[in-house]
């Protein structure tokens, strides 16, 4: 579904949702207890950590998964995807205990890039991965695992997937609304999912409908009093207009939902403008 640009109302003013074209990307967020890392940054250049590199992002992964799964060959023994060659497997296995960043649970995804038509992240199998979601988790030791029944890493993975697949597919937005007048009373971007935007829209909106400001307009009657005002062309008053009112329909809004809406007397109200004084 697409959603370049969506207008509604609430609560008096026009909302509109667009396609936030210089959003944030979730990696320049700097979350270090989820995120997600790239085996190839010359390819998919948009996946990863600013300055993390293939070998960096590799170290991550648990024993024997990824370049740290145990194979065999004609020429001798090597770990898969690595450069270095290991006469067995404990040696393999040494340079990981030494070299793997621990304390992370590791998912593995694929992206398929669609050209003009956006890509796609999903969770995948290792053989098939060209990144990983890393999730920090609370604990060193199995036995301390335990000690965190609640903790769910792969909720955890499921936000993060879902945060990239909505940054790829353009799901972010920017948001405004705006009075009668077409003027911008308040705005944000940045918002992932266009039902968030439509939320803070509607929260927005609701926060600002009972809000007034003043203005003063000069008030115009079929009879005038005298003394005449400073004004000759009727009388100023002070009034609490809403801001979904615009400025240019005040006048309208004051006589047909406003304080003189029953003054039979009133021909037109206007904004006051005061004269400027010439030299």
């Amino acid at each position: 579904m697409s959603y370049d640009h969506t207008e509604f109302e609430h609560g008096g003013f026009k909302c509109i949702i667009a396609s936030d074209d210089d959003a944030e990307s979730p990696e320049e967020w700097g979350n270090t207890d989820g995120f997600l890392g790239e085996l190839d940054a010359r390819r998919y250049s948009k996946m990863g950590r600013e300055g993390e590199t293939a070998a960096e992002a590799r170290r991550c992964i648990p024993w024997g998964e990824g370049p740290w799964e145990w194979s065999q060959d004609n020429n001798g023994s090597l770990g898969c995807d690595m450069d270095t060659w290991f006469d067995d497997e404990e040696e393999l296995r040494q340079v990981w205990e030494t070299e793997c960043s621990r304390g992370y649970e590791v998912f593995p995804v694929r992206l398929i890039d669609y050209g003009s038509n956006g890509a796609a992240l999903h969770i995948s199998d290792h053989a098939e991965a060209n990144g990983y979601i890393f999730v920090k988790v609370p604990w060193s030791s199995e036995l301390e695992r335990l000690a965190h029944p609640e903790f769910d890493a792969q909720k955890i993975a499921d936000c993060i997937l879902s945060e990239w697949s909505q940054y790829l597919t353009g799901d972010v937005h920017w948001a405004r609304i705006e009075d009668s007048d077409g003027e911008i009373v308040d705005s944000c971007g940045g918002f992932y999912g266009h039902e968030s935007a439509e939320e803070w829209c509607r929260e927005t909106a609701e926060g600002w409908k009972d809000d007034t400001r003043p203005v003063t307009v000069v008030v115009t009657r079929g009879t005038l009093p005298l003394p005449l005002p400073t004004t000759v062309s009727g009388q100023i008053h002070p009034i609490a207009v809403p801001f979904q009112v615009g400025v240019e329909s005040v006048g309208k809004w004051a006589v047909t939902e406003g304080p003189f809406k029953n003054d039979k007397d009133v021909v037109q109200v206007d904004i006051y403008r005061p004269l400027k004084e010439t030299a």
